[in-house]
């Protein structure tokens, strides 16, 4: 199967920056909510930002200070976000 989602133009400090779009459909389908998700390389945040909008616990890991400043934040502004229930 070819999954194809159009590239999204964030303003995002990093080389490999990938689609939330195509971040999320992987969430949902390799995992339930609640589950653990294990972010070896944590770059901008998208997987650690997207596991938190979808109900995850993450664990993420980044060597490069910056990149671990920016994944945190990422992760934090979904994590504050107000929801109904």
């Amino acid at each position: 199967d070819v999954m194809r989602f159009s590239k999204e133009n964030n303003k995002l400090e990093h080389d490999t920056k990938k689609p939330e779009k195509l971040t999320r459909a992987l969430i949902l389908t390799c995992s339930r909510e609640n589950d653990l998700v294990v972010v070896p390389f944590a770059g901008s945040g998208t997987e650690c930002a997207m596991s938190a909008k979808e109900k995850r616990s993450f664990i993420g890991y980044e060597i490069t200070e910056k990149h671990a400043i920016m994944s945190q934040k990422r992760a934090d502004a979904i994590l504050k976000e107000p929801t109904l229930f």
